[in-house]
């Protein structure tokens, strides 16, 4: 059974496409894509900035556990 399609003003719907446009409006897979992406951009900023990741977080965890007085006094170690 074939379906009429309308003419519409669009250039794009009256240039050939190479994919079908039911693909061209599937997005099944897309949240999967962007978690990759998210996910391989965060490792290269992980990697890039290394150095200065690991002197905040000791900076961080000295000033938090202040030589591990606060540990001492908490727990009555």
């Amino acid at each position: 059974m074939k379906k009429n399609h309308r003419r519409t003003s669009d250039p794009l719907s009256q240039t050939a496409h190479p994919c079908p446009p039911r693909q061209l409006q599937d997005d099944h897979g897309m949240g999967t894509l962007e978690i990759v992406i998210l996910i391989a951009a965060l490792l290269a900023l992980a990697l890039i900035f290394n150095r200065q990741i690991q002197s905040f977080a000791t900076s961080i965890f000295q000033k938090v556990f202040n030589g591990g007085s606060i540990l001492n006094q908490i727990g009555g170690y």
